[in-house]
C-alpha cells in the first residue's frame, strides 16, 4: 500500500510540472499563427485572388472623366467597325457618345434593308487605343477591324488609295468601274440601275465595264471555258468601240429568256452584235480579250481586296467602293458638288 501511494505522489508531481510546458507550447503555436496572418496580409492577395477595388473619392471625377481620343477619332473608328460587318455597310455613320463611367464610346447603328430595320449597339474602349469591346448584333465579332471606313449608306472609302491619275483615262470626269460577271444573276439584276445612273451622269462620269468571273467559273465545269467566257470577250471588245450597251442589252435579254444556267451559243451572241460594229477590229480583239480580263481581275484585287471579290461591285474615283443599290448616295458622297440625288 505504501508503495502504491508513493507512486501516485510521484505521478501527480510530474503532471503538475508538465502543465507550464504545455501552456508555453500552446502560446508559441498561437504566436506563430498570428505572425503568418500578419505576413500574409502584408504580402497582398495570392495569384488567384480577386483584389478588392478601391472606390474613387466622393465628389471627385473618376479615372475616365475625360476621353483620350477626340470625337472625330472615335467616329472614324465607328465607321471602320461598320466596314468590318457586311450588314453595317448599309447605314449612316452615327455620332458616338462617351460614357465616363466605364471609359467607353457608345453608338447605335441603324440599318434599313429589305423593308426591315435593324439596330446594332457598339461599345468601344477609349484607352489606351480605340478597340471594339462589344457589338450587340447577330453574327460573330470580326477577327480584324477593317482599314476601310463607311462614309455613306452603301459606300466605303478604300484605305490607302489616291484619286485616279490621268493614266486611268477618265480626264476631268469621275471614273466609274463596274466589276461584274455576265452570267451572275446579281450582276444581271443590277444592270438596269447601273445603266440609268450612267445615263443620268453621262457628262460627269467615265464608265467602264470590267469582267470579274464568278458564276462563270462554276459554269465552266459543265460547259468549258471557251463557250462560257465568249460573252465576256464580246463585251470587252464591243466596249472598245463604244457599243457595249446595245450588245449587253440584247445578250442579257436572251439569257433571261433561256431560263437555264447555260451559256449563250456563238450564234446567239453573233445575232446580238450591234450595227456599226467594225467586225475586223472586233475579231482581232476577241482573240486577245483574255488578257484584258486578267487585267480586270488584278484591278479588282487591288481595289476590292483579294478576299472581297464579289459581283457586282462598283468603284468610284479609284477611292470608293459603292454598292449598286446606292449609286446616287455614293456619288453624292464622292462628288458633293455634282448634280446628284440620294436614292
Amino acid at each position: 500500500m505504501e508503495g502504491n501511494a508513493s507512486d501516485d505522489s510521484r505521478r501527480g508531481a510530474g503532471l503538475k510540472a508538465a502543465v507550464p510546458y504545455a501552456a508555453l507550447a500552446v502560446s508559441l503555436v498561437a504566436l506563430l499563427m498570428l505572425a503568418c496572418v500578419i505576413l500574409g496580409a502584408a504580402a497582398g492577395p495570392g495569384p488567384g485572388a480577386t483584389p478588392t477595388p478601391t472606390p474613387a473619392p466622393t465628389g471627385e471625377p473618376g479615372p475616365h472623366a475625360t476621353p483620350v481620343h477626340s470625337l472625330g477619332e472615335a467616329k472614324k473608328y465607328v465607321a471602320r467597325v461598320m466596314a468590318s460587318y457586311s450588314d453595317m455597310i448599309y447605314a449612316e455613320v452615327p455620332t458616338p457618345a462617351f460614357n465616363p463611367a466605364d471609359g467607353q464610346w457608345e453608338a447605335v447603328v441603324t440599318m434599313y434593308r429589305n423593308n426591315v430595320t435593324q439596330r446594332a449597339f457598339l461599345k468601344i474602349n477609349d484607352s489606351p487605343a480605340l478597340l471594339l469591346d462589344k457589338a450587340y448584333l447577330e453574327g460573330p465579332k470580326p477577327p480584324l477591324i477593317s482599314e476601310n471606313w463607311v462614309v455613306a449608306n452603301g459606300t466605303l472609302r478604300i484605305a490607302g488609295k489616291i484619286a485616279c491619275t490621268p493614266d486611268a483615262g477618265c480626264g476631268n470626269e469621275t471614273c466609274v468601274w463596274e466589276f461584274a460577271d455576265p452570267y451572275d444573276r446579281f450582276s444581271i439584276a443590277a444592270e438596269d440601275r447601273m445603266d440609268a445612273f450612267v445615263a443620268a451622269h453621262n457628262d460627269t462620269v467615265s464608265f467602264t465595264y470590267r469582267v470579274l468571273l464568278a458564276q462563270s467559273l462554276i459554269l465552266e465545269n459543265s460547259y468549258g471555258r471557251v463557250d462560257v467566257e465568249r460573252i465576256s470577250y464580246y463585251f470587252v471588245c464591243a466596249q472598245e468601240q463604244g457599243l457595249l450597251a446595245p450588245l449587253k442589252r440584247c445578250a442579257l435579254g436572251r439569257y433571261r429568256e433561256k431560263g437555264v444556267d447555260a451559256p449563250l451559243s456563238e450564234a446567239e451572241l453573233d445575232a446580238c452584235l450591234p450595227e456599226g460594229l467594225d467586225s475586223g477590229a472586233f475579231g482581232s480583239c476577241v482573240e486577245t480579250a483574255y488578257a484584258r480580263i486578267a487585267s480586270d481581275k488584278t484591278l479588282a484585287e487591288t481595289y476590292l481586296g483579294v478576299n472581297s471579290l464579289t459581283t457586282p461591285s462598283v468603284v468610284f474615283g479609284c477611292q470608293y467602293r459603292v454598292h449598286p443599290s446606292y449609286l446616287e448616295v455614293g456619288f453624292c458622297a464622292v462628288s458633293p458638288d455634282a448634280h446628284c440625288q440620294a436614292d
